[in-house]
């Protein structure tokens, strides 16, 4: 841990260069896994850049991927006990905002050096449809010639790999949407209405319905992520104030 602390005793001395640049510093894994020391040098430099916009630097500390999802799966499971969701409202789109890489896109391309061939429980979630590139060469000797062959690698795969994740986007949407659609069939029937009937009224009337349950899906949501936000921002403030007491 030493490397880390002089890494965060330096972010700290250049806090006017990350103002400067908008550089946004995030923790992506279990902050209370840290020594406590090293949690609050690492919660001062991320409250200090939390409204950074520029740029975002990810940094992975006490980080699995397992631990991750368990956390974001935690955190929808009680978004729906506290009732600020319904339990339908949970998909892998909400899981994903759940995640600690909710502000960052998902990488394009993940190279693993020392001639290693799997990713050893890193952004398992995330790398669904990254481009992998192993090499031989140990980090400290990888040059920008590895470089341009994992982006080689990369071009060579952009295609199918693109095809495939727009795809799984257009399925999401789509399972989505029919799950908003049966929940609104499901409310009709409580209401005794009869939806086997084929009928341009009771057609035009799920529709309305089902706009509606939309856009109020999307507002449990924002209200929801909104509210985790908090509770994580919540939980670096009490950080430092620990600090200051």
């Amino acid at each position: 841990m030493d490397l880390a602390r002089e890494k965060f005793h330096r972010l700290q001395a250049e806090k006017e260069q990350i103002r400067k640049h908008g550089v946004c510093i995030r923790i992506i894994g279990d902050i209370n896994l840290l020594p406590p020391d090293l949690q609050k040098l690492a919660a001062d430099i991320v409250y200090f850049s939390r409204n950074n916009t520029r740029a975002i630097l990810n940094v992975c500390l006490a980080y699995t991927s397992r631990n991750e999802i368990t956390n974001a799966v935690k955190d929808v499971a009680s978004g729906v006990e506290s009732g600020l969701l319904y339990p339908s409202d949970s998909s892998e789109e909400l899981l994903e905002k759940c995640l600690y890489t909710n502000h960052s896109k998902d990488p394009d391309l993940l190279i693993r050096t020392s001639g290693e061939t799997r990713l050893s429980d890193f952004l398992l979630w995330q790398s669904s449809y990254t481009v992998l590139s192993f090499t031989e060469v140990l980090w400290p000797e990888f040059t920008i010639w590895h470089l341009f062959g994992a982006v080689l690698h990369y071009q060579r795969s952009y295609i199918s790999v693109k095809s495939a994740k727009e795809f799984n986007a257009s399925e999401r949407r789509k399972a989505v949407l029919e799950s908003d659609k049966q929940c609104v069939i499901q409310q009709l029937k409580t209401e005794g209405t009869n939806c086997t009937l084929e009928d341009k009224a009771l057609e035009n009337s799920i529709e309305e319905k089902l706009t509606q349950f939309t856009m109020d899906r999307e507002e449990r949501i924002k209200t929801f992520l909104k509210f985790v936000e908090n509770k994580r921002e919540l939980h670096i403030r009490n950080i430092l104030e620990t600090d200051r007491t």
